[in-house]
């Protein structure tokens, strides 16, 4: 079961935030600033605004941390290994799916 979680991850928080710079876009930030601009509509504070720009950052580190309790350096090492493997699928398919391999064994081998 840990070993699921800490796969799922490591191709969430690593491989797929990766394909999403190099996509160009990123989907997480799309909702937040869509929010923020209902919120902005609604008269809502500005300390509530800006609160709510942090929130996928503190997601952000929650995760991370998360990562780091199931996997300690080496699941944090997968995160990047996948997260290059992301960065790097629409230029060198072969190296990014490589690096995807590599993070999912590191991330195997971190837990136990």
């Amino acid at each position: 079961m840990k070993n699921k979680i800490l796969n799922e991850l490591i191709i969430s928080a690593g491989f797929l935030e990766g394909l999403w710079i190099a996509a160009g876009t990123n989907p997480t930030t799309e909702i937040v600033n869509g929010f923020v601009n209902v919120f902005s509509e609604l008269s809502v504070g500005t300390t509530s605004l800006i609160l709510f720009k942090f929130i996928p950052t503190i997601g952000l580190f929650v995760t991370l941390f998360g990562i780091y309790l199931l996997g300690g350096r080496l699941g944090l090492l997968g995160v990047v290994f996948a997260f290059i493997g992301g960065l790097l699928i629409l230029v060198i398919p072969t190296v990014a799916i490589g690096s995807l391999m590599l993070a999912l064994a590191i991330g195997a081998v971190a837990e136990e």
